[in-house]
């Protein structure tokens, strides 16, 4: 999967990041990028794609907005 970021802005110093993501057939990511900046965005990337409820999660946390989504805790 190569992802990139080009259509996210127009503006005229925008950073395009690119990279390409493969995955093992035991689900571990393989990242290539031309630099680390793209790199970062490809971990970035795999990272979210993976653990998208546990970070979504920790934001309700640090906001403290996780009860008024999940009740109160245990």
């Amino acid at each position: 999967m190569a992802i990139n970021n080009s259509g996210a802005s127009k503006a005229k110093n925008s950073p395009k990041y690119h990279a390409v993501i493969t995955y093992t057939k035991y689900g571990v990511p393989h990242i290539t990028a031309s630099s680390f900046k793209n790199l970062g965005f490809g971990i970035g990337f795999a990272q979210s794609k993976e653990n998208l409820c546990t970070l979504s999660d920790q934001i309700l946390k640090i906001k403290s907005e996780r009860s008024i989504y999940f009740g109160i805790g245990e």
